[in-house]
């Protein structure tokens, strides 16, 4: 009794803090070792080479009074978890959707994942509603996503002092627009623009370089929560950028009053998470930053640049 067994390496540093109850974390990892006898602060970790088909056995051999899913493949999950509800009728099934729901509603099997659960924890109040509307009636919490701003506003500079001018962190999923990024940046750079594009750096070097930059520039179509890295950036002192189509980030400078949002054109086709960018996107967007840029620079907006007060939740 009184155990717990969490998926998702993001929410366990919240977890690690209640050492009233057992807590276990089963993750699917492909480069650590897979026999592991000792608590990594306080949690009982499990990694798996395949997801949570692999986990099920195990799991139900714990017997947790607590689940708490967090999804990736949906279709993978509808089976293992209509297994564990069945096996573990007193155990309270719990999944945390950290992406926009109408971005998830088009995946297959996550409507059927989400109302199998007992409860849903969503990051805004749309998210809530949108998850209503597919017939979700059990309890749902919003929690948005946390930073830990210290980390962060140590390395802010002085907005006039800062050497980057635009700085994104897109990889190469499709929904991230990296071949468009790359020609939005091209264009800034021709007209001597310093911009950059962040990837994998180490947290106190992704620190520095977001406090010497003016302009974040998210360019996914749909994030977690509204990107977490927006939010760290904000904390260093950027002003927050966001495709107006990414419903997520839109909803986080909506909500704070604080920010742009550009218009792309671009639409993101589900569920094979096909992109079609229009010829005049890298103009419009490129066109729009240098106006921001140049808002910004003469001091429109800067002073309202605060850390977003977010529950620190890792």
């Amino acid at each position: 009794g009184s155990e717990m067994c969490i998926r998702d390496s993001s929410w366990l540093r919240a977890f690690e803090n209640n050492d009233s109850v057992e807590r276990y974390a089963f993750l699917r990892e492909s480069n650590l070792t897979y026999s592991m006898n000792n608590k990594i602060r306080g949690i009982n970790y499990s990694f798996f080479k395949e997801g949570l088909s692999e986990w099920v056995s195990e799991i139900i051999d714990i017997k947790p009074d607590v689940i708490l899913y967090n999804i990736c493949w949906y279709h993978d999950a509808v089976e293992p978890i209509k297994f564990l509800k069945k096996n573990l009728k007193e155990t309270t099934h719990i999944i945390r959707v950290h992406h926009d729901v109408s971005y998830l509603t088009l995946q297959a099997g996550f409507n059927e994942v989400a109302l199998s659960c007992d409860i849903a924890i969503v990051a805004t109040q749309k998210q809530a509603a949108t998850l209503k509307g597919i017939g979700f009636t059990n309890p749902i919490h919003v929690l948005p996503f946390g930073v830990n701003q210290n980390e962060f506003t140590a390395y802010r500079k002085r907005f006039h002092d800062r050497k980057i001018d635009v700085i994104s962190a897109t990889n190469t999923h499709p929904a991230r627009n990296l071949p468009l990024l790359n020609k939005i940046y091209a264009r800034l750079a021709s007209e001597g623009y310093v911009v950059r594009n962040i990837v994998g750096l180490p947290r106190q070097e992704l620190a520095q370089s977001l406090g010497n930059s003016k302009i974040f520039l998210l360019t996914s179509m749909t994030e977690a929560s509204g990107s977490r890295i927006m939010l760290e950036a904000i904390a260093t002192g950027c002003y927050p950028v966001a495709f107006s189509e990414c419903n997520t980030a839109k909803e986080v400078l909506l909500q704070h009053g604080f920010g742009k949002l550009v218009d792309t054109g671009i639409k993101l086709k589900m569920p094979r998470k096909k992109v079609n960018v229009p010829l005049f996107a890298a103009r419009r967007v490129s066109d729009q930053i240098k106006e921001i840029i140049g808002m910004v620079e003469n001091g429109q907006s800067t002073k309202d640049i605060q850390p977003v007060s977010y529950t620190h939740l890792r």
